[in-house]
């Protein structure tokens, strides 16, 4: 008899059935640490049949707050799904399992996902049975980011740049950790390759494209949870967050309720987003410095047709002058910038650091440029913004992040939005920075008039 998804997924329904309160017994009834997004997912992933012709949930979207351990959670499931699930192509032959978790970029993914990954199988090792824990072993190709276990089962870790990039390989499930850091073309490529599912997981605080793209098909799913589903949460966790909802309601409704906030507050919420720069002589450069715990943010900046394009060349952390020079230049040679140490394009530089500025025009950028600071600049800086037709950034997952998080401030007494940027809400280096390459733009401007 030929072997199908069909009757695999018939096999496990009195358990599908049965989840939350009895998931554990996927194997043996050995003990897990149960959440509403383990069992979900697990649930999720069981109850589909690859090849059948009706109609399936397929994509799964997992919004959630804080602490609702949606990462570890969905980790810990694919795990599962990695020794459990049998997938069979058409002809009934056996496919091992090919797992692909998706981050923003490799840091991320080893601070997250790949961490997950590893506490996820040091809690399997301390809890199961020492006859069950062989099914876990695994070997882990550091180069590649994949983990091989000894059912040829594999869960592998990437990042990828673009749509173009995303195009690569096939795989029967995907997982998009922090889904709003991915932009679309990206996300598209990824669940067309997706054999089985994909699977998303994501703090709401601004809607993004899943909310425009994909919620409410009917092949998609959508589960919303929040720190009370998650059983591995202390009481002092759950006081502490308690405390804050109380005393901002907006911070209650995304990161407690697990709902989508508001566009209200987002400074530049009409952003496109695009694949490339146009061609334009109307080009200038803004950056940012930051060390340890902000990013140094390196933008190019351009005007054609009335449109501000804006590019993120790079970001990082821990850059002292001769640091940010060599990137300048690593940078111009990819993106085939020119010599910015011989062109006149200007570069306009965080005024704060005066020193950093001095250093690099010694290393031979001087057209580095001190841009204006002081009361009512980043204001002003906004207002130019937004004084163009459209403002269009190339696809980048650091810049989506932080067009999300830039946010306009409340005013504590009465709730209303203020013209100034909240500096608590999240990183603004890649926005100071493009504010800058405007005031750039402008210097040029003025030098060819005079």
């Amino acid at each position: 008899m030929r072997k199908s998804n069909a009757s695999q997924s018939q096999a496990l329904q009195a358990w599908v059935q049965q989840a939350p309160s009895d998931s554990s017994r996927l194997l043996l009834d050995n003990p897990i640490v149960e959440s509403v997004v383990f069992v979900t997912t697990l649930s999720f992933i069981f109850a589909i049949d690859p090849h059948a012709k009706r109609q399936q949930k397929t994509f799964l979207s997992h919004q959630g707050g804080t602490w609702s351990g949606k990462t570890y959670s969905i980790i810990q499931a694919l795990v599962f799904a990695a020794i459990a699930y049998k997938y069979y192509d058409k002809d009934g032959k056996q496919e091992p399992l090919s797992i692909l978790v998706v981050g923003q970029d490799v840091p991320n993914l080893k601070k997250g996902a790949i961490k997950d990954f590893e506490s996820v199988i040091r809690s399997i090792v301390d809890d199961f049975p020492e006859a069950l824990r062989p099914i876990f072993d695994y070997k882990y190709n550091k180069t590649d980011k994949i983990a091989t276990f000894a059912n040829g089962a594999t869960i592998g870790f990437a990042s990828f740049k673009d749509g173009q990039d995303a195009k690569s390989g096939k795989r029967h499930i995907t997982f998009v950790n922090e889904a709003n850091g991915i932009g679309w073309a990206v996300a598209e490529q990824l669940e067309f390759r997706s054999k089985v599912c994909t699977i998303i997981d994501y703090n709401s605080d601004a809607p993004f494209w899943y909310h425009h793209k994909m919620h409410g098909k009917k092949h998609v799913q959508l589960c919303i949870s929040n720190f009370t589903h998650n059983p591995g949460v202390d009481e002092k966790t759950k006081r502490e967050l308690i405390a804050k909802g109380r005393q901002n309601p907006d911070w209650r409704k995304v990161y407690i309720n697990g709902q989508t906030g508001s566009t209200e507050a987002i400074i530049y919420p009409n952003i496109t987003w695009v694949d490339k720069m146009p061609e334009s002589d109307d080009v200038a450069y803004g950056l940012d410095f930051g060390f340890s715990n902000s990013k140094t943010a390196f933008v190019k900046c351009a005007v054609s047709d009335g449109r501000l394009y804006v590019q993120l060349l790079f970001y990082a952390t821990g850059l002292l002058a001769p640091d940010i020079a060599k990137e300048i230049a690593r940078v111009s040679k990819q993106h085939k910038l020119g010599n910015l140490k011989a062109n006149k394009r200007f570069i306009m530089a965080d005024g704060a650091s005066p020193d950093t500025i001095a250093h690099l025009r010694r290393l031979g950028y001087k057209r580095t440029m001190s841009a204006k600071k002081g009361k009512g600049s980043v204001r002003d800086g906004i207002a130019l913004v937004k004084s163009f037709e459209e403002v269009c950034i190339v696809d980048n997952p650091a810049f989506r992040l932080e067009q999300q998080s830039y946010k306009y401030l409340k005013d504590p007494m009465t709730g209303e939005l203020t013209n100034e940027p909240d500096k608590n809400t999240g990183k603004d280096d890649a926005m100071d920075a493009m504010r800058y390459g405007i005031q750039g733009l402008r210097y040029t401007n003025k030098m060819q008039r005079n």
